[in-house]
Order: C-alpha cells, then structure tokens, then sequence
C-alpha cells in the first residue's frame, strides 16, 4: 500500500519538471504524456532526483549579487561510475527590480559514488551550457538574454530511505560558465531534495 502510494507520489512530484524546466514546458497534450512515458522508461534503468536548489549569479548587465531558489533535475546511476544528466533553472525579481533574471543550466558527464550502508556519497565533473535571460513588462528588445558554455564540479551526499527512495541532503557545485568572451568563476550552487531509486 504504501509502495503503491509512493509510486503515485514520485509522479506528482515530476510534475514541476514539466512546467518549470524550458526544454520541457514548451510540451503540450500528447508532447507531455510523451515525456512522462519516456522519463518512466529512463527510471528503469537509472535514478530520478527532483529538488530546490540556490545559486549565487550575477544579474547581467550591472554587477549585483543575487541568489535565487529555483528547481533541479537529474538523472544518473548510482554505483560505481555511471553518466549524469542534471538540469537546473533560477528565477528571481531582485528587490526594487521589475524584470526577472532567470538562468538555466543543462550539463552532462561521469559521476562516481560510494556506498556505506544506507548512505552513497558522490561526485561530478560535468560539462555543457547555460542560458541567462531578464523577463519583464517593459520593451522586450531591453531585456538582456546570453549564454555560453558551462561546467560543474562538485558532489554530494544521499541517505536512502528505503530501497526505491533517497533524500538528498546536501550537493555543493562550482559553475564557472563563459558568456560573451569572459568567465563568470564565482557562481555556486547548493541543493538538496529528493531521489527516486530506478526500478530495475
């Protein structure tokens, strides 16, 4: 019973992959039962993580420090070494501020874990891009919108609740990314949430 009621539970919680993450939102009727079909044929054979996540960027143009709260998506295995795919998004009106900064980050790459009873420690080297963008009402040709290539590096750490779940207690990344010619070396990100263990 309460296997069954995870189960449903994993799903709803997914949900907010759909409607946050760009790659994803833009699907619509079947595009969206599509992507559930094959993020459940994904988990038979590898994890599910969904959780918050907190990264320091700069609000472009200008040089002010924000940290907004935002969604992370990933999937990866979790013996040994295995691949990674992890998907991250921030939005955030900074204060006194009308426009949005949103900043999306997809990257791939290995991932290596170590088991010690119900804990697995982890860590990533990955590489891939990120997309900075300003949202607001005023005249769209003023909001700012980059991007460039991005890495990540760094771990964390997961206790298993039981043989299908995972809490994800901490992920620590440094995300240095370049953008226009310059590297932006100062941005981190810190995370937790939760792990849905593949069903195989």
């Amino acid at each position: 019973m309460i296997h069954r009621i995870m189960r449903k539970m994993k799903w709803i919680g997914l949900l907010p992959v759909l409607l946050f993450f760009p790659a994803i939102a833009s699907a619509q009727g079947d595009g969206m039962i599509f992507i559930v079909y094959i993020l459940e044929q994904v988990h038979k054979v590898a994890d599910l993580s969904l959780g918050f996540s907190t990264t320091s960027t700069t609000n472009t143009p200008g040089s002010e420090r924000i940290i907004p709260l935002g969604m992370q998506f990933g999937i990866s295995g979790h013996k040994g070494i295995s691949g990674e795919v992890d998907l991250a998004i921030q939005s955030r009106t900074p204060a006194g501020q009308s426009k949005t900064f949103n900043m999306f980050e997809y990257l791939f790459g290995p991932r290596f874990s170590a088991h010690k009873g119900r804990a697995t420690a982890y860590g990533h080297i990955l590489a891939g891009g990120v997309h900075l963008w300003e949202s607001g009402k005023e005249i769209e040709s003023s909001n700012y919108e980059g991007g460039g290539f991005a890495m990540a590096f760094g771990g964390g750490f997961d206790v298993d609740v039981n043989e299908k779940i995972a809490v994800r207690v901490a992920q620590v990344d440094w995300i240095p990314f370049r953008e226009n010619g310059c590297w932006e070396n100062s941005t981190f990100r810190f995370g937790f949430g939760v792990v849905f263990r593949s069903t195989k």
